[in-house]
C-alpha cells in the first residue's frame, strides 16, 4: 500500500513543472490584460484610504471634545447637587431654629419675639 502512494506521490511531483509552467502562461496572459485595472483600484484605494484616516482622526477628535463637555457638564452637575444639599441643609437648620424662636416668644420671652427671623445665609 505504501509503494503506491509513494508512486503516486512521485508522478505528481513529476508532473508539477510542466503544469505550473502551463499555469504561468495563462497567469501571464491573465495579468496583462487585469494589471491595469487593479494598479487603478489599489491607486483609488490608496487615495482614499488617506482620506478615511482623516476622516477616522476627525470623529475621533469630535469624540474626545463632546466627551470633555459631557464630564464638564456632569461635573458641574455634581457641583451644583452638592450645593443645593448644602443650601437645604442651611435652610432646615434656620427654620428648626426659626420654630424654636416662635416656640420661645408663644412661651413670652419678649427677646425671642424682638429677634429677627433666622437667616439661611448664616448656616
Amino acid at each position: 500500500m505504501r509503494s503506491i502512494a509513494k508512486w503516486a506521490l512521485a508522478s505528481a511531483l513529476a508532473a508539477t513543472p510542466l503544469a505550473l509552467h502551463a499555469q504561468d502562461a495563462r497567469h501571464a496572459a491573465v495579468d496583462a490584460v487585469e494589471a491595469p485595472i487593479t494598479a487603478d483600484l489599489n491607486g483609488r484605494v490608496s487615495s482614499n484610504l488617506g482620506t478615511i484616516q482623516d476622516q477616522n482622526a476627525q470623529a475621533e477628535a469630535d469624540y474626545a471634545a463632546r466627551m470633555q463637555a459631557y464630564e464638564n457638564a456632569d461635573a458641574a452637575h455634581s457641583q451644583a447637587q452638592t450645593r443645593y444639599a448644602y443650601q437645604r441643609q442651611a435652610y432646615d437648620r434656620a427654620m428648626r431654629d426659626w420654630r424654636a424662636q416662635v416656640a420661645a416668644c408663644q412661651d413670652g420671652y419678649r427677646s425671642a419675639c424682638d429677634a429677627p427671623p433666622p437667616d439661611p445665609a448664616d448656616y
